[in-house]
C-alpha cells in the first residue's frame, strides 16, 4: 500500500538525514532563544551540547551529498553556510 509519501530510501538517505539535521539545529536554536528569554539558563548547556552534536553530524553528512543535492540544500537552506 502506497501512502503517497516518499520513503527515506526514495528521497535519498543522505539528503533526508541532512535535511533532518538542519531542521534539528534550527529547532535547538529556537529552544535556546526561548530558554534565554524565559530565564531558564539551566537548560542552555544541554541545548548547546545538542547543537554541537547536530553540527558535527551535519559536517559528516555534507561531503556525502552529490553536487545536485548540495545545490538543493543551499537553495532551500542558504544559512547552512553559516552553521
Amino acid at each position: 500500500m502506497h501512502t503517497g509519501y516518499m520513503t527515506r530510501e526514495e528521497f535519498g538517505l543522505t539528503l533526508f538525514d541532512t535535511i533532518c539535521t538542519i531542521s534539528g539545529i534550527r529547532a535547538v536554536e529556537e529552544h535556546i532563544a526561548v530558554a534565554i528569554h524565559q530565564n531558564k539558563g539551566y537548560k542552555l548547556q544541554g541545548l548547546k551540547d545538542r547543537r554541537l552534536t547536530l553540527k558535527a553530524t551535519l559536517a559528516k553528512l555534507l561531503p556525502k551529498l552529490t553536487e545536485e543535492e548540495m545545490a538543493q540544500i543551499l537553495d532551500r537552506y542558504p544559512h547552512v553556510v553559516t552553521l
